[in-house]
């Protein structure tokens, strides 16, 4: 077994090594398995939901706002520098992507209120899709 790997990792790749090398290709599937397993993945779920928690905040912070509709936040994150969002997964993080990494944090997107210039809407007001600062606090304070 490869020396790259750790004892569990060794233990778990065992058996595919042995049929590899029933296959006569045991030397690649150990290559592959240390290429695999010993690199830093990039699209480590836990981490993105954590850092996207981070920037998150960070963007509520800057603005001061209650609550930002859904593309106002994706707007403002694919400002944030060095963030991962404008090219997640090569396409940009999108609203259904922002959804699904804040769910395990019990926040989802709500019906808001927000102020619509050059609207004929009575009280200039339209409903939009979005988060509340509030709704992220506690998911702000248990994990970050």
């Amino acid at each position: 077994m490869p020396e790259a790997l750790n004892d569990r990792m060794q233990e778990g790749c065992e058996c595919l090594v042995a049929i590899a090398d029933l296959a006569w290709c045991g030397e690649q599937a150990r290559a592959a398995l240390v290429a695999l397993l010993t690199t830093d993945r990039l699209d480590d779920q836990e981490s993105m939901r954590l850092r996207l928690l981070r920037d998150i905040r960070t963007v509520f912070d800057e603005r001061r706002a209650p609550g930002m509709a859904t593309t106002a936040l994706l707007e403002a994150l694919f400002q944030v520098e060095e963030s991962p969002w404008l090219t997640y997964y090569g396409r940009g993080l999108t609203d259904r992507d922002l959804s699904s990494l804040l769910r395990p944090y019990d926040v989802r997107p709500k019906s808001l209120r927000v102020k619509a210039k050059f609207l004929q809407d009575f009280d200039n007001k339209a409903v939009v899709k979005g988060y509340k600062r509030d709704d992220l606090h506690e998911a702000w304070e248990r994990y970050l």
